[in-house]
């Protein structure tokens, strides 16, 4: 028994929950895949230099040395293309995630930033996303003047140092295909001078 009028529920806002779970599901998934594809990478690069190290330290065949340098460099640029794919995966969570937040979680709100300098949007993804395309166009307009206003801008503390900071503080995007890329080059290397110089 109810103690009054059974309301019936909103549709648009069960649909905006269905729509914001689905994202969020998605987004988690896909992110939590590429934080573990890149500790499995670390794995197997690790098993691929103990074996390499224990074949030269047995005396193996440099054609066989070579063999596992190799395979640990296709490896490494298979990974790297695998993040890819998984960074544009999350990529497509964070756009819907995005809208979301834009048209129904905090429509046209701003806060003031921390250091009470200016207003900035009151929310997560779509903040950092206009950051972020903010700064992709500065770099593109850099690189659109000549070399000495371009010199310039490198010299000044700018977005180019902001964007290396970025990546120095651990952005997924740049550092994770760079290991993976990193990882290929130096298998690759090791692999051609075993080849060489057996």
């Amino acid at each position: 028994m109810t103690n009054g009028p059974i309301r019936p529920r909103d549709p648009p806002l069960e649909l905006r929950k269905l729509q914001l779970d689905y994202a969020w599901k998605w987004f988690s998934y896909h992110a939590d895949q590429r934080v573990k594809m890149f500790n499995f990478m670390l794995i197997v690069f690790g098993v691929f230099a103990t074996a390499i190290v224990t074949s030269v330290d047995k005396g193996l065949p440099s054609w066989f040395i070579a063999f596992l340098c190799f395979v640990a460099a296709a490896l490494g640029l298979i990974f790297s293309l695998l993040d890819r794919r998984n960074r544009d995966l999350v990529w497509v969570g964070e756009e819907v995630l995005t809208y979301l937040e834009n048209q129904f979680i905090f429509p046209a709100q701003t806060i003031r930033d921390r250091k009470d300098k200016k207003d900035i949007r009151f929310g997560i993804l779509s903040r950092r996303s206009e950051e972020e395309n903010a700064r992709a166009n500065d770099i593109r307009l850099a690189w659109r003047n000549d070399l000495r206003e371009l010199w310039a801008s490198l010299n000044t503390r700018g977005d180019w140092e902001e964007a290396i900071d970025h990546a120095m503080y651990g952005a997924h995007r740049i550092w994770l295909p760079s290991v993976g890329y990193l990882m290929f080059v130096m298998f690759l290397a090791a692999g051609i001078w075993f080849l060489r110089d057996p």
